[in-house]
């Protein structure tokens, strides 16, 4: 009994094995003959058939192709068009260019934008063709975008003017500004990082830090100071102290200490993610060196890189402390975050106090602490204190924070 129940069984599974084996032979067999629009459509449209379908079709895609752009032209849902678009870009042949290209200039085309992406994508493009899309404001950030990944140095003509207007939307002045990055001269370079830093809003600010990153100038370096500590974006303040560290002069560090003391947020700028997904276009130039988002492992490590940025200039090594850095800072006569020597000075701990006496004894030009308060032994501790700021504010050695 056992063995004949094996043997029932055994037989069955064979028989639905082969029945699978003869249902994949016989669909496949649908796509060796001439198939009609009607059989075609059926099986691309059964959810049950869609997927092998488009397999078997892709196998021989110039074969269907002219079917498909007929079948195109039936009115269907926008699902359903783009994956007949699909496949017919798919046959990168002349008929799927001209299809591509004439539902692109069709206006009345609920899906010029779909083509005008898979022409991108797929072909070898026209640039005088996508050139010719710049004055429509549908495709015009598709076509600046691949003028940008693909253009020439004279095509820059046509971003200068957008990078100086306000009122250009914030993606196209960010295509703008790596167009400058790939052609300006080195003078209108700096000219553009500068009124970028000084007039634009935080979606363009944030990636051109980037984009121009090794454009520099004391002005630059100057709004860099500035965006760090006064940006409403940390998306922003840490491309901007990043930026600083490349700077090898100590007016940086009282802006890149700030950085330390930072945490991670999971933040987006609105108005990058319409260019996040322009990066699916295949496009390399604007991708390259223009990340949009911030990763928590790219924020940690620009620690790491402002904090080596700060031991290179300061000969002192405090890791990634902003506490240790904070009172350093304070300490050899910096302003950080408002705080300065002076505030130590008057600090209500008496140990902070006496270091902030002999600091500021030091600052003042005594070799030897002991001298000054030789000199002031009748004093008080805090007619000493008030003696020691005086003298600070006069000297100019106590420099205040610029923002």
């Amino acid at each position: 009994m056992k063995l004949l129940t094996k043997f029932i069984s055994i037989f069955f599974i064979s028989l639905l094995l082969s029945q699978t084996i003869y249902s994949d032979s016989m669909f496949s067999g649908i796509f060796d003959k001439s198939i009609t629009e009607s059989a075609l459509w059926k099986t691309l449209k059964d959810p049950t058939l869609r997927e092998k379908a488009i397999v078997e079709i892709k196998k021989d895609i110039q074969k269907y192709v002219d079917v498909i752009i007929k079948l195109y032209n039936k009115g269907l849902d926008k699902d359903d068009r783009e994956m007949l678009i699909d496949l017919i870009s798919y046959s990168k042949n002349q008929s799927g260019e001209k299809f591509l290209k004439e539902n692109v200039a069709n206006k009345s085309s609920e899906d010029r934008v779909f083509s005008l992406k898979k022409y991108m994508q797929d072909y070898k493009v026209d640039s005088s063709f996508i050139k010719s899309q710049l004055g429509d404001k549908q495709l015009r950030l598709y076509s600046l975008l691949y003028v940008v990944d693909r253009g020439k140095k004279e095509d820059y003509e046509i971003f200068q003017k957008i990078i100086f207007d306000a009122n250009a939307p914030s993606e196209e002045r960010i295509l703008a500004v790596k167009a400058a990055m790939l052609w300006a001269t080195e003078v209108a370079k700096k000219e553009a990082y500068l009124y970028i830093l000084q007039k634009a809003n935080e979606v363009v600010v944030a990636p051109a830090i980037i984009i121009f990153e090794n454009v520099k100038s004391d002005e630059i370096r100057e709004e860099l100071c500035r965006v760090s500590k006064k940006s409403q974006s940390q998306i922003t303040r840490s491309n901007a102290s990043y930026a600083l560290t490349v700077y090898e002069t100590n007016q940086v560090i009282p802006y890149l200490i700030p950085a330390l003391a930072e945490e991670f947020l999971y933040e987006k700028l609105t108005g990058l993610d319409v260019l996040t997904g322009l990066m699916s276009l295949g496009t390399t130039a604007l991708a390259k060196g223009l990340p949009l988002l911030q990763t928590k492992a790219e924020f940690d490590n620009r620690k790491i890189k402002i904090a080596e940025a700060l031991k290179k200039l300061t000969k002192v090594d405090n890791g990634i402390s902003f506490s240790k850095w904070f009172d350093w800072a304070v300490y050899n006569g910096y302003t950080v975050n408002g705080v300065n020597l002076i505030h130590y000075l008057f600090s209500g701990y008496p140990e902070k106090r006496k270091l902030a006496m002999d600091s500021a004894v030091k600052a003042l030009g005594y070799s030897d602490p002991k001298e000054f308060y030789s000199q002031n032994e009748n004093r008080s501790q805090m007619e000493i204190v008030i003696l020691l700021a005086e003298e600070l504010l006069k000297s100019g050695i106590q420099q205040d924070e610029k923002y």
